[in-house]
């Protein structure tokens, strides 16, 4: 959480430096991306490694190719409708929906594993 929000925080210097003034109006997708990196990198990469290791492989690769589909399509959707902004918005989108779902899915796996031991 301490890196999402210092990387909001610092996003337009952040822009500014890599990339020059003239991509000033990439600080909002950025800032939309980092938000939807904080849900992935804390729940659903997280949490699809933990059941990978409880012999759930397939739901980790199931997830992401599912994820991506629709990710796809959202983006085609939502360019459409929000411009570049769309993309933003649809992986976040994205990104929070598929980490509620391994944190379900988990939920569901750790209860299994209880009722087996």
């Amino acid at each position: 959480a301490i890196i999402t929000i210092v990387l909001i925080a610092c996003s337009g210097i952040i822009i500014d430096i890599l990339y020059g003034v003239e991509y000033k109006d990439a600080v909002l997708p950025f800032v939309i991306l980092i938000v939807g990196f904080f849900f992935t990198s804390t729940f659903k990469s997280l949490l699809t490694n933990i059941i990978f290791c409880l012999h759930k492989i397939w739901f980790g690769v199931m997830l992401n190719i599912i994820s991506m589909i629709v990710n796809v399509i959202l983006d085609i959707i939502f360019i459409w409708i929000f411009g570049y902004i769309g993309v933003g918005i649809a992986t976040l989108i994205i990104n929070i929906i598929s980490s509620l779902i391994a944190v379900i899915y988990f939920r569901k796996c750790i209860k299994e594993f209880k009722n087996k031991n």
